[in-house]
């Protein structure tokens, strides 16, 4: 029985631990364990358990609730213990963990103390205790039978009494096992419930965190204590609400066919188990368990034993067990495949056990269905180890939770357990159950001989109230108090603290200024003021999560005696804080520091600006920027309280014009200028001007300002206050006196302007001859940048270091130095890398420099902040004057990381004449190291020049300090300062901070202009910044060669593209990309060794030329081509070295239309939608979402590993002849539905298609035989045939777009309205990539097993370098129907869409809400349950585009999944009286200008280049008010904005274009054309109609719809919005979008201003009611037929004419005029080409095209004549040949 003296349970031993002598129980207990016990593995310490009790006893002082206070606990040797050794049971693995584990963290933290590491199967691999090198832990009831595992000296451990509670891991039952065989409770939690951060993963995607215990409330106390969140772990997960309360009549679910492998024991004391369970009136309901024993069959028969190979195959030889490498070892016979079947089937599986399992409260088993000895398991492992899971093994691959409790003992004498298992998150459900069973009479706790009663599961773990007590920012009316009013917070009092408290302000704690509470010991301290506010249920835990270091949440002692949470700030942050206590409280604080001025403003812009607002934001200063033209959309204006413009286009004109900045000050009430550094910081006329108009200038004074800022005179006052100056002169009159001079002091010397800084006006001489030529230009300098041409001579150190003492001065001679700063790393006098302190400093010359500062500046009464430099000679520890710089310096940051001062805070009080408790001091004590590094716009491989543009992408570490103002999609400007970023570290030692500044470089991303981030990493790993032996001269010979290329000449269309390009986004109209040819992309990738979805370059026509700046491995494959390294020629599909400076030219391709380069390591550009590839239209992804240009560089991964075996380029390059064979899948689309028979095979016979001139990446256009149609038009989808409602294609497509046939290739859009009638497989696709204008295609029809095959072909050759097999044997054209059920509007039909993908089209043919109601029932059920084999689904108007994995499932398999798993028919969705089907449908309100210039300009671009007359020309919106019978275009317009568009697609023109159609059918303009042939350019926003269908573009495309109008953007375009867990595109399916009409010139503005959102508004939460919506089209059907009839009787007959005319001639809807010649380009030999007095070829530097020749044939043109009109109104010119 327990006592007093030896606790037993949990709860026995806190409460004995409060009452006191809780280190000499835990010591005891400790020294009671025997060394040879085989539960333990290791023990912990006397001085470890001593440790650990001090730190609970810590947070119990502190008012934390410590639950477990002092009690002892057991963790498994797979767990980390911090200091102790983790093992996992093999010697070979062993490491000392650094850290506690997520679980061990908060038992310490609920005040536990581990007591040590228990034995375990080796790497928690079995169910039977005896896989270990320490021994094989025996059952504690009967030494000869196992104790279980994996988890046995957890359960042996809290068995035996030692310890109350133990931590196990649970994969496959290592949590329940062990606890039915030692008469335990086990819990084994929900995935992720429990933290497995710090555990030794076993199936790290399975494994979890168990719990041993006596009792269940010792079970559900410790589930409280563990179950938290952890941000530290992937896989954990946060708790949701807890489940309610088990039913009053339990429905349990029991094996109908349990199985007992002859224990006969077990098997009696089940039934036994099972009785007692029906008195307690459960209801038992025998079920089959088979699915959950298929299931468990996954765990070690499928492919998740991988897992466990991932983590210890390298001691597969190395001192495993046996029996465990064997079971690991299995491993290697699995592949990816295997992984994704596997995976398949547990779903499947998974649906099959909810379906039988989902109505019952839980199932019950028996934890074990045998109980064997340990002779059994050695003769056995396998296969006893098997049995023992029988129960167990599959509730992790479900996501279930267990609960293993005693349930009494078999006749041997030994425990029996029985296990309760249910649904995630039901633990606590589980329990209450449990507890009905465990409560019915006393029981033996464990093997000890304690018999108790079960008590009652207690509630979680929380505190009495949820009282928080506010201290600071958070105080009512302070500027976080809004964090507590959002999450439904009030306030209960205002009272204050015991007088146990000190207060402090914290140093460098952001935006907003904060105190900190520090409880010094009673009566001790202070009465502090505090608020006392009431948190909600439930939204503590966040609160609590969000505080930042270094205060957290604690308890607080009130002035009554009561303990409440509250802020407190722990002492390792207090480092330069000042002590408020005196105060009495924060707010009191505040008043007495009310701010120096209430309005600043900001002459500056860029970073500075945007740091200045931070300081004056937090100081509760209004804060005023200024901006210029370029700037209106920076960061600092948005940080501004309130932000004006500057009038101008010069620098001179805006920040320089200190008239106009002074006039903004006074307009806008300020009070102060703070003018930052650069700009107008150091011009003492501004400062003078300031001060005249009544403003406080925040800096010294105009006096000070004016001479410190001449360095002769600056040397002067140096000299005068004995400050160690270096030889120099006066002011020279001229180059002759200068000279002079110079030799007088001794070359070499440095001519000096005397004015300003930055390194401007500064040159080193030699020789006298240097003086000579630099004089002028030094003086020219200075007075263009100082308007000062004052210049003289000074000494040159030739190693030298720059050192800069921070001073501050509060204007009446009081000066205190912050410190010092070294910033020798300078590159053209520019400070590269800043650092404090400085370095290689001693200590006396140190103090003898920070004295001199001083000195210098109390001479002058120096007023606020300021910087005095001296060169620092390293051999002669000699320190001299350099310059005094009269404002706040760029490296500032470095200064306040070490002090935790803000100098900007310092200037603002100073300027105000407040007093500074810095002149209180006797100095700033600094701690530890600081370093920053400065990010410039500019090209280190182009001699550091500007580099202006847009940033694509940026990003910075977020636990650093990084000062910065800009983001990603900044546009930066040649105008000003190059400066885009500091990076800031601080760390306890140099090396430390300098490692943590290389890891910060390493984790930017800068991306869409060159920056210096790369060279800033080779310099801080350069040895000679490493060990601080460096000077100011260093990076002038520093060589940077980094892994990057530069384009010299990008050739016609270079682009940068991945394998298998962008997938998974088809559903929203992004399409893959990746290279057209992907086979030659994959052979140039496995030349070199990379993996295939490197990235490399795309090359069309003629290739690049390239200058690589690093040595690499490259290979270029595709289309031959005249490839040459530095002139020389190249092999081609053979790896080629190339060295640091080589010169890389592909020429023009030959006989192939690409040519493609991989480099070893892969292109490093960003990802874009989870690919590297480039989409042109819909610029993204690649190099800035463009095809590359001279002077772009790219950089590429540094190269690894070794180059792979190759063989020569003629067993691997296939023919390129110009004859192309192309095998193909009929369908979608066939007879007799859409063809005629006889015309729709000979499609297939002929052979003499012709590749069209006007082939892109987005389709390939053919040039053939027109088909016979089986029907007249397309009924409400078009007036032609060939017209469909708008359906998903598959890439390979290939459709006739009227009569012409066009195969949509790797960026064509995914949405359209064309009948395909054959898809190319995917295994031929690449050649699309090769093919020419002229070249000859022939379709040959397969089979999906042909096609596979010759997938699995290409992979082969691929991988082994060998020649691609191109004798095909066609099979008979088959039936693009896979199945065809039902009829009306219940038909479905899945066509075969190629290879890997179905089209089902619902209904009749035309669009149906019920359509539309179905196509949402299968893209709900496939986007909550994944459908088995389904990869994405594309919804149409009508139909779905379904890709599936063809490798693994048939066609047929996939239509009856949908068929299985979807209701797919009327009656399903229509039986008796069912509830109205809702789906979800947001109003979308969005403006329209009509007629807008963007829209007006494409059509008059598509008049004067492609075609000059139409019946949509000149005005598209004349057009359809004709057509459609309407009076006039103001009637159109209503028509238009009166109306609801149904979304039904998205992605019609790419980008999640949306596909709407009007729901109210009168609505419908069901008469119209596309154009023809289609616009090459549509401006992005265009709104356009094609006949009873809206399309919103995107992007700029070209596109076929009427053009009415333009909108907003409706496409962001940028995929860290999916990051972030919103999305680029704006609408969803089944939205409804309504028009309004604004003036263009609104729109405009809006676009241009950013604030188009304004314009849109979003109703969320509505609903589409089917049923509702079916009522009203009834109700009003004979209207909607009158007006269709009334509108078709009203159309303009002269205009149906001209349209007969115009569709005869032109050949249907959207095809255009293949033209008599158009596919019958011959191809001209190369002996044609480039011969003496034979035609010249011109390369034209985009593809596209010829819109106007320019010049007629046989004329004489000359260098500079314009030839032919491009697209983009480019004009090809002549070059100079």
């Amino acid at each position: 029985m327990a006592s007093s003296d030896f606790p037993l349970t949990a709860r026995q031993w806190a409460a004995a631990q409060r009452e006191g002598g809780a280190l000499q129980r835990l010591l005891s207990t400790r020294d009671a364990q025997k060394t040879d016990d085989p539960a333990w593995i290791s023990i912990a310490s006397r001085h470890d358990i001593e440790a650990q009790l001090a730190a609970a006893e810590r947070l119990r002082d502190a008012g934390a609730a410590v639950p477990l206070f002092g009690v002892p606990v057991a963790v498994k040797d797979n767990i980390d213990v911090a200091g102790m050794a983790t093992t996992a049971a093999c010697a070979s693995f062993a490491y000392t963990a650094s850290a506690d584990a997520g679980v061990v963290r908060q038992l310490k933290q609920a005040g536990a103390v581990v007591m040590g590491k228990c034995n375990l199967d080796q790497f928690a691999t079995g169910l039977v205790g005896v896989r270990s090198p320490y021994g094989v832990v025996p059952n504690t009831f009967d030494g000869s039978f196992v104790c279980g595992g994996s988890s046995s000296g957890s359960a042996s451990v809290v068995a035996r009494g030692v310890v109350p509670l133990a931590l196990g891991t649970d994969t496959a039952g290592s949590g329940r096992v062990p606890a039915g065989f030692n008469n335990l409770v086990g819990l084994k939690p929900t995935r992720g419930a429990l933290s497995t951060a710090g555990v030794v993963p076993a199936c790290r995607t399975l494994d979890c965190v168990s719990i041993f215990a006596l009792n269940l409330d010792d079970a559900c106390l410790a589930y409280d204590v563990l179950a938290q969140y952890d941000p530290d772990d992937a896989f954990s997960r946060r708790l949701p609400p807890p489940p309610p309360a088990p039913a009053a009549t339990l429905r349990i679910a029991v094996d109908s066919n349990p199985q007992w492998h002859g224990d006969a024991a077990q098997e009696a004391a089940y039934h036994a188990a099972l009785a007692s369970a029906t008195e307690l009136g459960w209801e038992l309901m025998p079920i089959d368990f088979t699915p959950l024993f298929d299931v468990a069959h996954l765990l070690y028969d499928g492919p998740w034993v991988a897992e466990r190979y991932t983590v210890v195959h390298q001691y597969l030889d190395s001192g495993m067990d046996p029996t465990v490498r064997a079971v690991v070892a299995r491993a290697r016979d699995f592949t990816a495949a295997h992984v994704f079947d596997a995976e398949y089937r547990r779903h499947e599986l998974a649906r099959a056990v909810e379906l039988a399992f989902g109505a019952f409260d839980a199932l019950l088993v028996p934890t074990t269905p045998l109980f064997p000895t340990i002779a059994q398991v050695h003769a056995a492992p396998v296969a006893q180890n098997s049995l023992l899971g029988t129960y167990t093994n599959f509730v992790n691959l479900l996501d279930w939770s267990a609960l293993a409790f005693p349930a009494g003992f078999r006749k041997d004498g030994l425990p029996f357990g029985l296990t309760l298992i249910s649904l995630p998150w039901q633990e606590k459900r589980l329990a209450a159950i449990a507890h009905q069973w465990l409560s019915r009479a006393p029981r033996r706790l464990g093997a000890t001989a304690c018999v108790a009663d079960e008590p009652a599961p207690a509630g979680p773990v929380r505190p009495s109230t949820h009282a928080l007590a506010v201290v600071g920012a958070h105080l009512s009316g302070l500027p976080l108090n809004h964090q507590l009013v959002d999450i439904g917070a009030t306030l209960l009092s205002a009272t204050t603290t015991s007088a146990a408290y000190h207060l402090y302000e914290l140093p460098g704690v952001g935006s907003v200024r904060k105190p900190g509470l520090v409880r010094v010991g009673r009566d001790q301290g202070a009465e502090v003021a505090v608020e006392i506010w009431d948190v909600p249920e439930g939204k503590l835990g966040s609160f609590i999560a969000s505080v930042p270091f270094p205060l957290s949440i604690g308890r607080i002692e009130l002035a009554d005696g009561e303990w409440v949470m509250g802020f407190l700030a722990q002492s390792d942050g207090l480092a330069n804080a000042l002590d408020i206590t005196s105060y009495g409280g924060w707010k009191a604080y505040l008043e007495e520091k009310t701010p120096a001025f209430k309005s600043v403003l900001i002459a500056n812009r860029g970073e500075i600006a945007v740091r200045i607002s931070a300081t004056l934001k937090r100081l509760g200063i209004r804060s005023v920027a200024i901006y210029s033209e370029d700037d209106k959309d920076s960061r600092h204006v948005r940080d501004a309280d309130e932000a004006f413009p500057l009038h101008g286009q010069t620098l001179a004109d805006t920040y320089l014009c200190s008239e106009q900045i002074i006039a903004i000050a006074k307009r806008a009430g300020a009070e102060a200028v703070i003018p930052g550094y650069g700009m107008l910081s150091e011009n003492a006329d501004f400062a003078a001007a300031c001060e005249a108009a009544g403003l406080a200038w925040i800096g010294p004074t105009p006096e000070q300002i004016s001479v410190l800022g001449l360095k002769h005179m600056a040397r002067e006052l140096a000299e005068k206050a004995s400050v160690p100056l270096l030889p120099g002169s006066g002011l020279v009159r001229d180059a002759a006196s200068a000279v002079a001079e110079a030799e007088k002091i001794g070359f070499p010397v440095i001519l000096k302007s005397t004015g300003g800084g930055g390194g401007v006006g500064l040159e080193r001489c030699h020789s006298a001859d240097q003086v000579l030529a630099a004089f002028d230009s030094v003086r020219r300098l200075s007075e263009t940048f100082f308007a000062n041409e004052g210049v003289f001579v000074e000494k040159f150190v030739q190693k030298a270091r720059h050192i800069e003492v921070q001073i501050v001065g509060d204007g009446n001679g009081n000066v205190r130095h912050i410190s010092e700063r070294d910033c020798s790393l300078q590159r053209r006098h520019q400070k590269v890398v800043e650092e404090s302190p400085a370095l290689l400093v001693p200590d006396t010359v140190r103090a003898q420099m920070r004295s001199a500062a001083t000195r210098f500046a109390s001479a002058v009464s120096y007023r606020n902040v300021g910087t005095i430099e001296f060169l620092y000679d390293p051999d002669t520890t000699g320190f001299y004057f350099l310059e005094a710089n009269t404002r706040l310096q760029v490296e500032h940051p470095v200064t306040e990381a070490i002090t935790g001062l803000d100098l900007v805070e310092v200037m603002v009080v100073v300027a105000a004449g407040r007093p500074v408790d810095l002149f209180d001091r006797d100095e700033v004590t600094p701690h530890g190291a600081s370093l920053e590094a400065r990010i410039y716009a500019e090209s280190p491989l182009q001699g550091f020049r500007p580099s202006p543009g847009v940033l694509v992408d940026v990003e910075f570490p977020d636990d650093v300090r990084v000062d910065t103002w800009v983001e990603k999609g900044t546009r930066v400007s040649a105008s000003f300062d190059p400066l885009l970023a500091k990076i800031i570290v601080h760390a306890e030692t140099r090396a430390l901070a300098i490692e943590k500044l290389c890891d910060a470089l390493d984790r930017t991303s800068i991306y869409g202009i060159e920056t210096n981030v790369e060279y800033l990493r080779h310099v801080c790993r350069a040895e000679a910044f490493t060990s601080g032996e460096y000077t100011t001269s260093f990076l002038n010979h520093f060589e940077f060669h980094p892994t990057a290329f530069e384009v010299l000449a990008p050739g016609s269309l270079t682009t940068v593209q991945d394998y298998p390009g962008r997938l998974g986004y088809w559903h929203v109209g992004i399409p893959p990309s990746g290279p057209m040819d992907s086979y030659g992309f994959r052979v140039a990738n496995r030349i070199v060794g990379n993996d295939e979805g490197a990235a490399g370059l795309e090359c069309a026509a003629q290739g690049p030329r390239l200058l690589f700046h690093h040595a690499a491995t490259i290979a270029v494959a595709g289309s031959p081509c005249n490839f040459t390294v530095n002139g020389v020629d190249a092999p081609l599909i053979v790896p080629v070295q190339v060295s640091a400076g080589d010169t890389v030219d592909l020429g023009r391709a030959e006989g192939g239309a690409r040519m493609y380069l991989a480099v070893k390591g892969g292109i490093a550009v960003p990802k874009t939608f989870g690919s590297r590839s480039t989409f042109l239209l819909g610029k993204m992804g690649g190099h800035l979402g463009r095809q590359l240009r001279a002077g772009d560089i790219l950089p590429f991964d540094p190269p690894t590993g070794v180059v792979d075996s190759f063989r020569e380029a003629k067993d691997v390059f296939p023919d390129f002849s110009g004859t192309w064979q192309l095998r193909v899948i009929p369908g979608p689309h066939g007879f007799p539905d859409y063809f005629q028979e006889q015309s729709f095979k000979d499609l297939f016979l002929c052979d003499d298609w012709k590749v069209h001139y006007n082939s892109t990446r987005s389709g390939v256009r053919l040039v053939g035989p027109r088909p016979e149609w089986a029907r007249e038009s397309g009924g409400t989808a078009g007036l032609h045939p060939s017209n469909i409602h708008d359906g998903p294609y598959s890439i390979g497509t290939i459709s006739f777009t009227g009569d012409e046939a066009i195969i949509l290739t790797c960026d064509g859009p995914s949405l359209g309205g064309f009948v395909c009638f054959a898809t190319v497989i995917t295994a031929d696709l690449w050649k699309l990539g090769q093919v020419k204008p002229g070249d000859r295609i022939r379709l040959c029809p397969v089979s999906v097993k042909q096609a596979l095959e010759a997938g699995d072909a290409l992979v082969e050759s691929v991988q082994s370098l060998s020649r691609l097999h191109t004798d095909y044997t066609p099979s008979e054209l088959s039936e693009p129907i896979i199945l065809d059920v039902g009829s009306g509007d219940d038909r479905r039909v899945y066509r075969q869409a190629g290879d890997a993908a179905l089209l089902l089209e619902l209904g009749n043919g035309e669009f149906d809400i019920r359509c539309s109601q179905r196509l949402f029932a299968i893209i709900q059920r496939h986007r909550d349950h994944l459908l088995p084999g389904t990869l994405e689904i594309t919804p149409g108007v009508r139909s779905l585009h379904i890709q599936y994995d063809s490798r693994h499932f048939t066609p047929q398999a996939i239509a009856a999944t949908i068929e299985a798993h979807c209701a797919l028919t009327t009656t399903t969705i229509t039986s008796s009286s069912p509830p109205p089907l809702l789906i979800p449908s947001r109003i979308v309100r969005l403006p329209i200008a009509f007629d807008d210039p963007a829209v007006l300009a494409a059509t008059d671009r598509y008049a004067r280049t492609i075609r000059a007359s139409a019946p949509y020309l000149p005005s598209n919106a004349s057009f359809l008010q004709r057509l459609n019978g309407l009076p006039d275009t103001i009637s159109l317009r209503r028509l238009f904005c009166d109306t609801d568009y149904l979304v039904l697609g998205l992605g019609d023109v790419f980008c999640g274009s949306p596909c709407a159609v009007p729901l109210d059918p009168r609505r419908r303009l069901h008469r119209g054309t596309k154009y023809s042939p289609p616009r090459s350019f549509t401006p992005e926003g265009t709104v356009g109609l094609g006949g009873q269908y809206l399309c919103v573009y995107a992007v700029d495309s070209p596109g076929g719809y009427q053009m009415l109008g333009r909108t907003v953007r409706v496409w962001r375009g940028l995929d860290d919005d999916i990051k972030r867990g919103r999305r680029p595109w704006l609408f969803d399916m089944f939205d409804r979008i309504r028009f309004y009409e604004v003036d263009s010139a609104v729109l405009q503005a809006a676009r241009d201003g950013g604030d188009e959102a304004s314009l849109v508004e979003i109703e969320e939460g509505g609903v589409l009611d089917v049923g509702e919506y079916e009522e009203w089209l009834a109700d009003n059907a004979e209207d909607i037929e009158r007006v269709a009839g009334e509108r078709a009787g009203l159309v303009d007959e002269g205009l149906e004419k001209e349209m007969e005319e115009f569709l005869l001639l032109n050949g249907g809807i959207g095809g255009g005029n293949s033209g008599s010649d158009d596919g019958r380009l011959e191809r001209q030999s190369d002996a044609e080409w480039g011969g003496d007095g034979g035609p010249v070829p011109v390369q034209s530097p985009v593809a596209g095209k010829c819109w106007k020749w320019l010049v007629d044939e046989a004329s004489a043109v000359k260098a500079g004549d314009a030839i032919v009109r491009l697209p983009l109104s480019l004009t090809l010119c002549l070059n100079e040949m």
